[in-house]
């Protein structure tokens, strides 16, 4: 995503076998967003639309975190096109 010139946000979403929880790690203009293996195929491969936690970032604050699937349109079929979409439980056929 650009703000401007020279200026980018990169995200993406880590997946760590063995790890406990999840977490975001935001280093230079990147937010990495890491979470257990087996909470994402869970997620990825059921019925939950997003999957949420609240990471303590210190002095009494906390940081939520909300990873959701991305739905194909049912306004404009176009949009989206090329990436990788999950069916819209909305749609009817």
């Amino acid at each position: 995503m650009t703000f401007g010139v020279g200026i980018q946000l990169c995200y993406s979403l880590r997946l760590m076998p063995g790890q406990a929880g999840m977490r975001a790690v935001f280093a230079g203009n990147d937010i990495c967003v890491e979470m257990p293996r087996s909470v994402a195929m869970e997620w990825a491969e059921g019925e939950a639309v997003g999957v949420s936690h609240l990471q303590n970032v210190g002095e009494g604050r906390r940081l939520e975190i909300l990873i959701e699937k991305d739905f194909e349109c049912l306004e404009d079929p176009m949009n989206g096109v090329g990436e990788e979409l999950y069916p819209n439980p909305k749609k009817v056929c």
